[in-house]
């Protein structure tokens, strides 16, 4: 899980935020005034019903950008 000052919050509004969207999923980023980026991960139902799938489908793209 990513560390809660890199979290994009549900509610929160950021001016300059970027989408990167494909039919599976949608990663928002921005910046927050500090040294670093939030990121929120939005999985669609296309990948699967469950939300046990798109969880860990979510987790395993979080990993990827933690890394990074």
């Amino acid at each position: 899980m990513l560390k809660k000052n890199y979290r994009l919050q549900v509610k929160t509004k950021l001016e300059n935020t970027h989408t990167v969207s494909n039919p599976y999923f949608t990663l928002k980023y921005g910046k927050n005034g500090k040294d670093t980026s939030r990121f929120a991960v939005i999985v669609s139902k296309k990948i699967d019903l469950r939300a046990v799938v798109r969880n860990r489908a979510r987790r395993q793209i979080i990993s990827c950008i933690e890394e990074n």
